[in-house]
């Protein structure tokens, strides 16, 4: 990523709107690995990706924890019954959904 610069904006953000930030980039990314699982192409790739997508999921439930104890209530994982999508399919099983690599782009592109 030589040159690559990333400007999230974070000196005009206040306290509570950088937490919000990483809380969703952090969340983002724990989605865009299970999203992209159909594409490794080898089990070794798979099971690296799965590593960091663990990470990820890791920090999205500590800073919603840590939401949770200062009194801005955040869900740290789905609940059964509650809807998300993997790979496009409504799911209620209180599984995390996925976002699709295209979507994820979309979404940092603004970022980078």
């Amino acid at each position: 990523l030589n040159g690559v610069r990333f400007d999230f904006g974070i000196q005009s953000l206040s306290r509570q709107q950088v937490i919000d930030l990483i809380l969703t980039s952090e969340t983002l990314g724990t989605q865009a690995y299970l999203g992209a699982i159909k594409f490794f192409a080898t089990k070794n790739f798979l099971l690296q990706a799965g590593a960091i997508q663990a990470i990820e999921a890791r920090h999205a439930a500590v800073l919603a924890s840590v939401l949770n104890q200062l009194g801005t209530p955040r869900v740290t994982a789905p609940l059964a019954g509650q809807e998300t999508r993997i790979n496009g399919i409504p799911n209620t099983a209180g599984i995390d959904g996925t976002a699709e690599p295209d979507n994820v782009l979309a979404t940092v592109s603004p970022f980078i």
